[in-house]
């Protein structure tokens, strides 16, 4: 009898704790949750009113450091790949997002953010947009956007690219190196 009682308080824990912890969430996560709803809705917005949305990889400024460590004043500026979106490529990525929960991050990494795809997007007066995406530290940036990326974003975005060609982990370094000793004309 007394494992039964047991049994069944474990299993009402297990039941009402999941709700009493969304009913009486912290506030911190409250706000985690409309952030990255904010940021869901805002790149929604953004794709559905975008005259032209291209994926692009490139270099970023940390592949050029020196044995010292020492970042350039300049760095060459040039993309290894660019796809622009098909109306169905777009619809696609649209389709991803738009199911993507817009859970929030839960962890955030201390590395440096180095971003080598970005989601360019044109509007029809001809503005641009970036979004800035790290696979190695699961941070993306943009300037435009509301809020914080979703937890799932990267992995959603990751799973759309690769199939066109795109790879999420590269030796950065030894590829940027290459590319600008050949003249940095992508493709690589």
């Amino acid at each position: 009898m007394k494992w039964k009682i047991v049994a069944l308080s474990v299993t009402a824990v297990a039941i009402v704790a999941p709700l009493l912890i969304r009913f009486i969430e912290p506030k911190e996560l409250k706000e985690a949750r409309e952030n990255a709803a904010s940021f869901k809705e805002s790149l929604l917005d953004s794709f559905h009113s975008a005259e032209a949305i291209s994926i692009v990889e490139h270099p970023w400024i940390y592949d050029f450091t020196d044995d010292e460590g020492r970042l350039p004043d300049s760095f060459p500026q040039f993309e290894y790949l660019r796809v622009s979106l098909t109306v169905d490529q777009a619809d696609r990525l649209i389709e991803l997002l738009d199911e993507m929960p817009p859970d929030p991050k839960q962890m955030f990494s201390l590395c440096a953010f180095e971003p080598h795809h970005t989601i360019e997007i044109t509007r029809d007066t001809g503005d641009k947009s970036f979004v800035r995406v790290c696979f190695r530290c699961r941070d993306t940036e943009w300037e435009e956007g509301s809020g914080t990326a979703p937890e799932p974003f990267q992995d959603v975005f990751r799973a759309f690219i690769e199939p066109l060609g795109f790879q999420a982990s590269r030796d950065w370094r030894e590829l940027a190196n290459q590319q600008a000793q050949q003249g940095g004309d992508g493709d690589a």
